[in-house]
């Protein structure tokens, strides 16, 4: 299947590097989550994202996209109203072929991509951070570290949560000896066949697949503070643990959510 793999360590919580912003958002949504296993539904934009990471990974392999093995997946969803699996088939025939055609073959092959990573500290028995990153490629004698985000908007600069991620995986691939000197997002605008408006007949809001590619330096004082963050983090899952009268203060609920 196409999903990833749930990494899971005995007596352990794993911190994922994804969803850490989830963490400063919603507190309380990221303990059900993460801690007690609540996980929200998979919408369209989750599925149509991980079909599209499957082709770019294959794209790299020299391989062409594997329909078979994504007719399965999405087979898994046909229960799930809010999965359309025709529309979900244009929107991934229609962007991939413009990264196939127009973006994929200008870029630098990756050295490494879709690889696990993680870290299991001694100093705390409660949690381990790991998850699966993007790719790794090289230039300029410069190690950079990228993840693609499907959206419905192209962005500017990095957003924050995607900052946080990149910055925690460039963390736990210092423990393999790689040091990242950038992260990169390659922010991907889905193909969007719009509506047909009631009044004219017309469609409207049809978006064609667009890159933005956008870089940022790292610091050693970066890595210092995504490291006191999740070491704050473990403490703070540990005294959960001990207590659980105290997860509503440790882990408070914020109705204001964005997620």
């Amino acid at each position: 299947m196409l999903e990833y793999t749930n990494h899971k360590i005995e007596g352990r919580v794993r911190i994922s590097p994804s969803s850490l912003f989830g963490l400063y958002d919603n507190p309380s949504k990221w303990y059900k989550s993460t801690v007690l296993g609540v996980k929200d539904s998979p919408n369209m934009s989750m599925v149509v994202g991980t079909i599209l990471h499957d082709r770019l990974h294959r794209f790299y392999q020299g391989l062409e996209p594997d329909i078979g093995l994504e007719v399965e997946y999405l087979s898994t969803f046909g229960n799930n109203p809010e999965i359309d699996e025709w529309k979900i088939r244009d929107v991934i025939e229609e962007t991939y072929l413009f990264l196939a055609k127009e973006h994929l073959p200008l870029t630098i092959k990756p050295m490494k991509m879709e690889e696990y990573v993680q870290y299991i500290p001694q100093s705390n028995p409660n949690i381990f951070v790991g998850g699966t990153y993007d790719y790794i490629y090289h230039k300029d004698g410069k190690v950079i570290l990228g993840d693609y985000k499907t959206t419905g908007t192209l962005y500017s600069e990095i957003k924050t949560h995607h900052w946080l991620q990149l910055l925690a995986y460039a963390w736990l691939l210092k423990f393999q000896n790689i040091i990242v000197d950038k992260i990169e997002i390659t922010y991907i605008r889905k193909y969007d066949e719009g509506t047909i408006s009631s009044k004219t007949g017309k469609r409207i809001g049809l978006k064609y697949p667009e890159v933005s590619v956008i870089q940022q330096d790292i610091s050693e004082d970066d890595l210092a503070f995504i490291q006191r963050e999740l070491v704050n983090i473990g403490k703070r899952i540990t005294l959960c643990k001990q207590d659980s009268n105290l997860v509503d203060l440790v882990f408070p609920p914020n109705y204001l959510s964005h997620f």
